[in-house]
């Protein structure tokens, strides 16, 4: 038997026969199927065929051929001796050998029998009974070993009877390795028809997590239902970018039914998420959580979800969303809530306690094997009040919409991250804080950072930064407008000068220089200014130093026409300060032109921790004043 385009015979039996037996002897057959051409032998002896069906003894040899992943592979099917009949058939058989395909290799010893009419057999497998699967399963998925033990299993027109076992390990190069066990009872199943009750167990690694994961449950097919009765699944963890999760554990709260009926499709279930703490990288955390939620559709894979997630006294959060088969989809609303229940997710490090305020946000989400996890929405905080050990930051207005994306942070989507602060209150009282922020986190040249339209008043003036970029290529200048010295002393609370008017100044601002972080920085004075010693001071000086104490008398008070100061400080906290002072002094009813040159360097940062720079003053001045230039009377 051939067929037009084959270039071999489909089917050959050369065959002999005489009274007692008809042999066919090294048949061959073909099959062209495109992905695995099949081909084998086939030897078959029919004994005392003369005397009908019933009473003829059959026994024979089939051959199937293969050639794929791992080389050329022989299944042999052997067949009797045994009978065939209308009423009553015994006919034993036996497969072993392994057929290697494109991408899988199949292995097995399955010995058997086919019993019952010949219109309707039973086949019937015994003790022993093994197949074995290696290979690629899926576009990535590795099957290291797949084992089903079919001892006791039987099969006929009316389904499958029996207990049904299997035992997969297997591995996937973007996650990980795991094993699966399952075990059940068949009584007349098939697919859609009859029933399939079983349990399950199972466990396995989750590399992209950084975590391993157990299963257990029991389930059944009954007809055209598939049901999970339960289910019990959990990490040890899972972690993710700047998230860690602490076990969480899905479990079922109502049975999982999947009606398969195509006239009637559905699919519904509930479930509980539980989970420990989770961690940020950032130093904050959230308690305790549990997530409830309800999915509804036509199949697992297709069906909407929803649910609502609560971590001790924050929440609750809803949520709702669909999965595709491929992708999880999802949105959150947190409705408003006081900002006090979200301490635990401030770091420890930053001493903040919240102390009033609200929140509320709404977020989108979505999750798959190749994207990885994206999310993007809005955060919003109003009136907030926080404490620190040292100061009270109050009327806190924030506005943070993001994205978020291959571990990378989108801060401002269609408008900038928005920072309003009413007050500061610590040693300098600042008013009047804002911010914008705009641009990527952590940033690159490609995806910069931008800091804009800073602003905040201070001691009577403003404190301006326009823009700041990181990474920073070109300096970003700080700006003083009208400083009020006389606020700004009476903050700092020197007790040997006191000072009035006001300055504006220019600082040169570099964050990652390798060398400075103000760079020819200056201030100057708005208008004039008026200086004042301490008259105990003064007097100090006078009585310790007699040429100085000369000097000292033209500075007890003293009106200032013109400062001008440039301003140095490294990234060591090294400040250098070269100042010019012009003015009038008035002493013992007479005034006096005064010149005042001086260098000062300081660490600023071991003065930022004390802020008392005026005990220093009587040493700097004795270094410093010169003599008068010039007399003038009133």
């Amino acid at each position: 038997m051939a067929m037009a385009g084959i270039p071999q015979p489909l089917l050959n039996l050369p065959w002999q026969a005489n009274a007692q037996h008809i042999h066919i002897q090294n048949g061959r057959y073909y099959w062209p199927l495109e992905a695995q051409p099949l081909s084998g032998f086939i030897n078959l002896t029919l004994a005392n065929w003369q005397a009908g069906l019933r009473e003829t003894q059959i026994s024979g040899r089939v051959n199937l051929l293969t050639q794929g992943r791992g080389g050329k592979g022989n299944v042999v099917l052997g067949i009797g001796p045994g009978r065939l009949s209308l009423t009553q058939s015994t006919l034993p058989f036996q497969i072993t050998g392994e057929s290697k395909l494109a991408a899988m290799q199949l292995y097995g010893s399955i010995p058997g029998e086919l019993s019952g009419s010949l219109l309707d057999p039973l086949l019937t497998l015994k003790p022993g009974a093994l197949l074995r699967l290696r290979g690629r399963l899926l576009s990535t998925l590795e099957v290291d070993e797949a084992r089903w033990p079919l001892a006791g299993v039987k099969l006929s027109s009316q389904g499958i009877d029996g207990r049904l076992q299997a035992i997969l390990k297997a591995h996937d190069p973007s996650f990980g390795r795991f094993t699966l066990h399952l075990d059940g009872r068949a009584l007349r199943f098939w697919p859609d028809k009859g029933e399939w009750n079983w349990h399950y167990w199972g466990a396995g690694e989750l590399q992209p997590l950084n975590a391993r994961w157990d299963v257990k449950g029991t389930g059944g097919w009954r007809d055209t239902l598939i049901h999970l009765d339960t289910l019990s699944t959990g990490f040890n963890q899972l972690k993710y970018g700047m998230v860690q999760v602490s076990t969480p554990r899905l479990t079922l709260t109502a049975p999982v039914n999947w009606q398969r009926d195509v006239q009637h499709p559905a699919f519904n279930g509930q479930f509980q998420l539980a989970a420990g703490q989770t961690r940020f990288s950032y130093g904050g955390w959230l308690p305790d959580s549990t997530l409830q939620f309800e999915a509804t559709g036509r199949d697992p894979s297709d069906f909407i979800w929803r649910g609502e997630l609560k971590a001790a006294e924050i929440g609750p959060l809803r949520v709702h969303g669909r999965w595709d088969g491929e992708r999880l989809r999802g949105e959150a609303w947190w409705p408003t809530q006081s900002l006090t229940v979200f301490q635990p997710l401030l770091s420890q490090d930053l001493k903040m306690k919240i102390q009033a305020g609200e929140l509320r946000a709404q977020v989108a989400f979505s999750a798959a094997a190749e994207q990885g996890f994206e999310a993007g929405g809005h955060w919003t905080v109003t009136q907030g009040s926080i404490w620190t050990p040292d100061s009270q930051i109050n009327g806190v207005d924030f506005s943070l919409p993001f994205r978020l994306k291959n571990a990378r942070w989108q801060l401002g989507v269609r408008g900038p991250v928005s920072l309003r602060i009413a007050e500061v209150k610590n040693q300098f009282a600042l008013q009047n804080i804002r911010a914008d922020l705009q641009g990527a986190y952590p940033w690159s040249d490609s995806h910069p950072l931008t800091l804009r339209d800073v602003s905040l008043d201070v001691s009577g003036g403003q404190v301006l930064l326009p823009v700041l970029r990181m990474p920073q290529h070109d300096v970003a200048r700080l700006a003083l407008r009208n400083i009020s010295l006389s606020e700004l002393i009476t903050a700092i609370k020197p007790r040997q000068f006191a000072m009035s008017g006001k300055i504006n100044g220019e600082l040169p601002l570099w964050l990652n220089n390798q060398r400075w972080l103000i760079e020819k920085g200056w201030v100057a004075n708005s208008g004039p200014l008026t200086f004042r010693l301490d008259k105990d001071m003064a007097d100090a000086i006078v009585s310790n130093n007699v040429a100085t104490g000369a000097a000292m008398d033209w500075l007890r008070y003293m009106e200032i026409s013109r400062a001008w100061a440039t301003i140095n400080l490294d990234n060591l906290g090294d400040l250098t300060m070269n100042a010019q002072v012009q003015g009038l002094s008035q002493f013992s009813n007479r005034r006096q032109t005064v010149n005042l040159n001086y260098r000062h360097q300081e660490n600023l940062f071991q003065l930022w921790r004390s802020l008392r720079f005026g005990d220093n003053l009587q040493s700097w001045v004795e270094q410093n004043a010169t003599l008068p230039s010039k007399k003038d009377h009133p």
